[in-house]
């Protein structure tokens, strides 16, 4: 749920105390308009004692028992989005990194392929190389600041409308919805030199740590599944091929000599 900016710049949204003040102030004044309404219509003339103390019963009732009951009520509504606003980050978002957690990202993703527009983007899948070996080597706190370490260098390049997410353990994903070939492959080696900077940088000192890289590009419409295997076949061949490296590529390119060895 975001915010709902309006007014002076004030935070309209369910969870904003705008909207708790705006619902007292509002519906407290529309009580006291339904109440004098009603007198209006149903007492008599106007300068007859009893019209003018209804007259004032109407007014001094709700401006008395209005404000405590719209407010209480809207703080609690307040609070209940506020509660639902923190459930929807703690399903969707990574604990340690803050970033989308595996399921969050592939919907992310997947909504956006769904549009049956011909579009054109990128898949990465990110992995540590010997991560086991800085968590024996330094401690599982220290993988949990490499895991950081790799996610401020993967946010550092990424545009606007990218996607980042954990998919678990060490692996990455980075979805590049709108980018050509090179483009692509750019921000693939960007974020693998980063990561590899950032390491010899931070306070702890990761000199292992670096991370291989697989890419699929696309530029007709894809399901997710197909795209994350291709891109995942390519990270393994970044892996093959020594670590700390990066393979991207077409995907109809790979998927041709998938099939042609298959039929060998």
């Amino acid at each position: 749920m975001h915010q709902v900016k309006g007014f002076a710049g004030l935070d309209w949204s369910a969870r904003g105390m705008a909207r708790v003040i705006a619902w007292t102030v509002g519906g407290t004044l529309g009580a006291m308009v339904v109440a004098v309404g009603y007198d209006l219509l149903s007492l008599g003339p106007i300068d007859s004692d009893p019209r003018v103390i209804s007259m004032i019963g109407s007014v001094g009732i709700p401006l008395v028992l209005a404000p405590g009951l719209f407010l209480f009520f809207t703080l609690k509504v307040r609070e209940l989005a506020i509660t639902q606003e923190k459930l929807r980050i703690a399903a969707t978002t990574d604990g340690l990194t803050g970033i989308l957690n595996r399921g969050a990202f592939i919907d992310a993703a997947e909504k956006i392929l769904a549009t049956g527009k011909k579009q054109s983007g990128a898949l990465l899948v990110i992995d540590a190389d010997h991560f086991k070996v800085i968590n024996d080597r330094f401690g599982h706190h220290a993988g949990d600041e490499a895991l950081v370490v790799i996610t401020n260098a993967i946010r550092g390049v990424l545009r606007t409308g990218d996607l980042v997410g954990r998919l678990g353990g060490e692996e990455f994903g980075v979805f590049l919805p709108g980018t050509e070939y090179l483009k692509a492959a750019q921000i693939a080696e960007r974020i693998r030199v980063g990561i590899e900077r950032a390491a010899l940088t931070s306070g702890r000192r990761l000199p292992e740590l670096t991370v291989s890289v697989g890419g699929a590009m696309f530029d007709d419409p894809v399901e997710f599944s197909a795209l994350f295997r291709v891109a995942d076949r390519r990270l393994y061949e970044a892996k093959g091929a020594g670590r700390n490296r990066t393979a991207v590529g077409p995907m109809t390119e790979f998927s041709m000599d998938a099939d042609v060895a298959e039929a060998v």
